[in-house]
């Protein structure tokens, strides 16, 4: 199969295509400037950026299928809602509208949990959670999700929690670098349990996707074997650089200190419970080919 891969030079979109590319897949590549670090074997479009009006259907000529991964990743201070939804929502319609006019068989939308809940849910997140974001960036990207269940294609919305590996950036990045200080931590006694999923867990589920053969397009969750809580998660990292755990009971003065500096929503993130029913691609056949632990061993390792 020949696949147009957008945002295949980010941290998840590297691995996606390189996991294509194993299986035996063509993979062609867009890329914002030219500049952009290119990944051998693949074939090169540059496109510009997404806020502007992009002609797709160059990049989509002669394509089995699609992987649409490009997005702002992160909301930061600078970034307004306008640029969200121009980069996750407005581009995103406009590239499924020109698949399906290409005709292109098979498309994998990668998406964020955060389109359908908050940072944190009391009970079990199930595939049909009715969609209530939270903060502009899981506005963006349902209204992404919007466009290509709309577009009249084949396909898979997958919804991805936090994810772990080399090269990870935010939130588990600053988990890994706190837990490789060399002090105690007072994070022992925290049970909240999270889902989170492992960029190699997250291309093998593209993959999986991709040969589903035709189906009305459709949102999946995704995540890895087992939910973790942070102190678990603290404990898995320092292991694999030999140290131990060295938490403490004291978890209510970091949740504390979070918000009096304004990083509450990052806190809850990490802490608060957020546990996902993955049946949908189950279903299908798909299992999380990497476990927790060697997603955040590797995550902390790529870090030293």
């Amino acid at each position: 199969m020949k696949v147009l891969v957008t945002g295949g030079s980010g941290f998840v979109g590297r691995v996606v295509v390189n996991e294509l590319l194993a299986a035996g897949h063509q993979v062609r590549l867009t890329l914002r400037r030219p500049d952009q670090t290119a990944i051998p074997g693949v074939e090169r479009v540059q496109i510009g950026d997404l806020e502007d009006p992009i002609d797709w259907m160059q990049p989509l000529e002669g394509v089995d299928g699609l992987v649409h991964v490009a997005g702002l990743a992160h909301q930061g201070k600078d970034v307004s809602e306008q640029r969200l939804f121009a980069v996750n929502a407005t581009a995103t319609e406009r590239l499924m509208r020109a698949a399906a006019r290409a005709g292109t068989a098979r498309v994998v939308h990668v998406s964020s949990l955060r389109a359908i809940v908050g940072s944190s849910c009391d009970r079990l997140v199930e595939e049909d959670h009715t969609p209530v974001p939270t903060n502009a960036y899981g506005r963006s990207k349902l209204a992404a999700e919007a466009a290509t269940l709309g577009a009249g294609l084949s396909g898979v919305i997958l919804r991805l929690p936090v994810v772990h590996g080399a090269g990870v950036r935010a939130n588990m990045r600053a988990l890994a670098r706190l837990a490789a200080l060399p002090v105690p931590l007072p994070l022992d006694g925290l049970t909240a349990r999270r889902s989170i999923i492992s960029d190699r867990n997250v291309a093998a589920a593209v993959r999986h996707a991709l040969t589903l053969g035709n189906t009305d397009m459709f949102t999946a969750l995704v995540a890895d074997p087992r939910p973790l809580n942070v102190s678990e998660m603290i404990g898995i990292f320092r292991r694999a650089i030999g140290r131990p755990a060295m938490l403490i009971g004291a978890p209510r003065m970091m949740s504390l200190l979070s918000g009096a500096i304004g990083q509450r929503d990052r806190w809850e993130t990490l802490t608060g419970r957020l546990e996902l029913s993955c049946r949908r691609l189950a279903k299908t056949g798909w299992r999380p080919p990497e476990d927790s632990e060697a997603g955040l061993a590797r995550t902390i390792r790529a870090l030293r």
